[in-house]
């Protein structure tokens, strides 16, 4: 047995990466550019999501223990309607430092006017306090808060005692730098308001690094309502900053790099929200429906410099302005400086506008006197909203200003374009599901078997990979394409059943014609005389299914003297009727599957009497056509997934192909697991001065809560392989890869439900989990040689898991809306927010080689502690173990010196003691 001892003082810092995944969308929305970051922090790219990793390397600062990589980066998962580009293209982010950002959640949690801290929960009896809750007057629910730095991200969450809490747990610290009455002072606004507001942060890594968020962003929102058609802007306003950027980073040895901003201000409208009213029973009145928008003004910080000791990386915008963000402006280009101010280096960005299916130069749209607001009616789009930024190339440059090679050359589908991103009409995750028409209506809805769905919203993966990128051409010559396919998920009962227009009969009688009608019919007995029964059949494949039949002009007898009846063929006789009817009108019947015959039944007096002016009447009966529920497994989600990658070296004239599936076992069921599903309608009840009361339903064109994802996306997959091939598309070997799915760990709703159910009013968001999802669980290679698969390693994983409570929240909604806490009633719960941690329990590795099996188990032991490994045993395949052991400084009590202050100074990520034993 060997023992080896090593005493670790701290010398220098060492970097620890941490991910965090997972975000609804913002009740107040970020700007674009911090929208794009913040997606892009909340989707680590993957197999999991199906999501390739795009990215272009730009420069990396290297300043002492610090490094800072500069990138730009793609999201691949597709391109929503409404995404708006930020400064570096639409789907790209500069990647260039870091942020702290939130989803505000009711009203900011440190506003004076009743935000999250200002009061307690409510005693069980306070009426008035729940009618405060309800109307949005009181704040129940923290915000949920997002950061990222260099190699690290995650998010937090206050409780009442305004304690932070990072979810997962992280040996991070995050402390406000204050707290200020703010006079929001944003051009262009027609109102400036007061608030308080968080005026920064400051983060210190698990290695002791510090960084200071306090350059923060300005947002006041404005509602619009269009009334009749008329636009009508709103006299009320909510101010919030919601975006922090990092302005300096300081490492322990005092190392640092520091970011510069610039201000910029713009205003743009948000997509307009349909709400509709159906009254379902009671007396008072209601309005019909109500359509909404949003108008956001913005005090925006553009990045334009970060400053370290041997230089300076400056970001210059084009000359030109956007003509999509009337008021913003493009990256024109990143200049490398020494410490002289010497330009080194230099990346020029070049963009095109995507206006219909067209790329047009960025520099040939003219924008004079334009904005971004509605001009008229929901249906009046402005022509910045047609137009998407598209980056097109990033071509180095040597300090001379010549570029050395052709640069990155980029691809987007264009084929269809994309629609206006206040396009009302999309699929039911916000892609676009068609081409843009003049004026269109708002979304309908269809009734199936007393359920309402909304229609025209099924994905179309034609129309949602427009505006996505599918090549990247690189200096060296060579080039990657990215062929993509629709999401995929297995069926499950929330889900918005796909629908489609099916049936329908029509029978059209007179009794003066009677005879040369070309109808099929049978000969009956029926009312005491024979004659011809015309019929038209139909069938129903999935019922049971509700039909509309009208009956129009039918000649008014007594019943019984004419009409129309409905049998099912096995029981063909009028006698059996299912429904009978001879009076004009519009009728509702419920059939299960099956098929069936509409049948007339003429008069005997008309037969025999053709000159009655009754003999010539012309009466029919329609079977309208009906909605039948026609769900596939897999269902098809809106976004995209990879489907293959192909690398072509210029150098070699050879191209590397994968190709990716994601089904269980190779087979034909998906492995993808969606979280949450839409949910465009609900039922209330409404109480006028009057104490009249209604039941109504409420529709809208967006669903009433947030949909959840996982690592950015709305489906993850359990399974998923991954498939290598030449350039003639042989096969050379593959990988099959299983990871903790949605299923293993899903988002939990107040009342302990999970994705299985609908949320309920009043909408609270599910507790995310998504910090549970994504490991990997088995990992199996295969060598394919002599027209077969053989397994030549698996790496299979475990994990243990803790999750805890760490903020209390509650929210209300109205079950019963009236003007007064009186003539309503309020429905409300309190929730809880959980965090916690996942730590690799063990890895068994196995190695195949001419059938030997040569295995590694490795097993951990972490501390709750430090949240770090202090114990690691790997048992090998010939008897040996090896064990190690470690300590961090938050293992040790108080009162060591230097232990202490490493504490101090949040530098715990690195072993004061390792011991290492070797068994034979």
């Amino acid at each position: 047995m060997k023992k080896i001892l090593l005493i670790l003082i701290y010398i220098a810092s060492f970097g620890i990466a941490f991910s965090q995944t997972n975000i609804l969308p913002t009740i107040i929305p970020p700007s674009p550019n911090a929208a794009s970051m913040e997606q892009y922090i909340e989707t680590p790219v993957g197999l999991y999501t199906g999501t390739p990793k795009i990215s272009i390397p730009i420069w990396n600062i290297k300043v002492g223990n610090i490094n800072l990589p500069i990138t730009l980066d793609y999201q691949s998962g597709g391109i929503k309607v409404a995404d708006i580009a930020s400064w570096v293209g639409l789907g790209w982010n500069l990647n260039a430092g870091g942020s702290v950002s939130r989803t505000v959640l009711g009203n900011a949690d440190e506003s004076n006017t009743f935000g999250f801290w200002s009061l307690p929960f409510p005693a069980d009896t306070d009426v008035n306090a729940f009618y405060g809750y309800a109307t949005g007057a009181y704040d129940g629910q923290p915000d949920m808060f997002y950061f990222n730095f260099p190699g690290s991200s995650g998010r937090f969450v206050f409780d009442k005692s305004k304690n932070i809490h990072l979810i997962p747990f992280q040996n991070i610290k995050i402390s406000m730098l204050g707290i200020q009455y703010l006079y929001f002072n944003i051009s262009g606004a027609p109102e400036d308001g007061s608030d308080n507001a968080i005026t920064g942060w400051k983060i210190t890594g698990a290695d002791g690094t510090t960084y200071i968020y306090d350059q923060y962003e300005e947002t006041i929102t404005n509602g619009l309502e269009f009334n009749n058609g008329a636009l009508v802007i709103g006299t009320s306003y909510k101010n919030s900053v919601n975006n922090w950027l990092l302005s300096e980073i300081i490492s322990t040895t005092s190392d640092t790099i520091k970011f510069n901003y610039t201000d910029a201000s713009y205003s743009y409208d948000l997509p307009v929200e349909y709400l509709s009213y159906l009254k379902t029973s009671g007396s008072a009145n209601i309005d019909p429906g109500i359509v909404t928008a949003e108008r956001q003004f913005v005090k925006i910080k553009r990045l334009a410099s970060i400053q370290f000791p041997s230089g300076e990386v400056v970001f210059v915008p084009c000359t030109k302005g956007r003509a999509d963000l009337i008021g913003d402006n493009a990256l024109g280009k990143i200049e490398i400086e020494n410490k002289a101010g010497i330009i080194q280096r230099e990346f020029d960005l070049s963009y095109d506008y995507l206006i219909g299916t067209n790329l047009v130069p960025y520099d040939s749209v003219s924008f004079t006197g334009e904005n971004n607001y509605y001009p008229g009616g929901p249906n009046s789009y402005p022509p910045a909203f047609s137009r998407r930024l598209m980056l097109m190339s990033v071509i180095e440059k040597d300090k001379n200003g010549i570029a050395e090679n052709t640069g990155y050359q980029f691809k987007y589908f264009h084929e269809y374009g994309l629609p206006n991103r206040a396009y009302p009409l999309t699929d039911y995750w916000g892609y676009a599901n068609q081409a843009e028409v003049s004026n269109p209506s708002p979304p309908s809805f269809v009734n199936i078997n007393g359920v309402n769905y909304i229609k025209g919203e099924d994905p179309s993966f034609s129309n949602a990979q427009e505006g996505s990128l599918y090549q990247v051409s690189y200096p060296t010559g060579g080039f990657t394409t990215y062929d993509y396919e629709e999401q995929e998920c297995k069926l499950m009962p929330i889900l918005p059943p796909v629908t489609q227009q099916t049936g329908g009969a029509y029978l059209e009688i007179s009794h003066i014609h009677y005879d040369r009608y070309l109808y099929p019919y049978e000969i009956r007995e029926w009312q005491g005389f024979t004659s011809k029964h015309y019929y038209q059949e139909f069938t129903i494949d999935n019922g049971p299914i509700t039909i509309q039949i009208a009956l129009q002009n039918v000649p008014y007898y007594s019943t019984g003297v004419l009409g129309f009846y409905i049998v099912n063929i096995q029981n063909d006789d009028p006698s059996e009727a299912l429904w009978m009817e001879s009076t004009n009108g519009t009728y509702l019947l419920t059939l299960p599957a099956g098929t069936y015959k509409l049948y007339d039944y003429p008069s005997e007096a008309l037969l025999n009497d053709p000159s009655d002016p009754n003999a010539s009447v012309v009466y029919s009966a329609t079977i309208s056509p009906w909605e039948e529920i026609v769900n596939t497994d897999p269902y098809v989600v809106g976004g995209l997934r990879i489907k293959k990658i192909t690398t072509y070296d210029s150098v070699t004239n050879k191209s590397l192909i994968k190709e990716f599936s994601y089904n269980l076992n190779g087979g034909g069921l998906s492995s993808g697991e969606a979280l949450s599903a839409p949910l465009f309608t609900y039922s209330m009840q409404m109480t006028d001065d009057a104490m009249n009361t209604n039941n109504y339903d409420i529709f809208s064109n967006s669903s009433f809560y947030p949909l959840a994802t996982t690592q950015g996306t709305y489906v993850g997959y359990s399974a998923v392989t991954e498939q290598d091939e030449d350039t003639q598309g042989n096969p050379l070997g593959e990988t099959v890869y299983q990871y903790l799915g949605p299923f293993s760990a899903p988002d939990v709703y107040p009342d302990g439900s999970s994705i299985s159910t609908l949320n309920q009013l009043p909408f609270p968001p599910a507790d995310n989990r998504d910090w549970l999802r994504g490991y990997l669980a088995d990992q199996k290679v295969y060598r394919y040689e002599d027209s077969s698969y053989s397994l030549i390693k698996e790496i299979t994983n475990s994990y243990t898991k803790y999750i805890d409570t760490v903020s209390k929240a509650c929210k209300y909604g109205f079950a019963n809306e009236g003007t007064t806490v009186n003539n309503s009633a309020t429905v409300g719960l309190t929730y809880y927010i959980y965090s916690g941690y996942i730590f690799p329990d063990s890895t068994v590795t196995q190695e195949f080689y001419n059938n030997t099996d040569i295995q590694k188990v490795v097993k951990y032991n972490y501390s709750t502690k430090s949240l770090l490994p202090i114990e690691i045993t790997t048992n090998n395949s010939d008897g040996t173990a090896d064990y190690q052991y470690l300590s961090y400084p938050l293992e040790y009590l108080p009162g060591v010196p230097f232990i202490d202050t490493l504490v101090n100074n949040n530098i715990v990520n690195v072993p004061i003691e390792e011991v290492k034993v070797k068994k034979d």
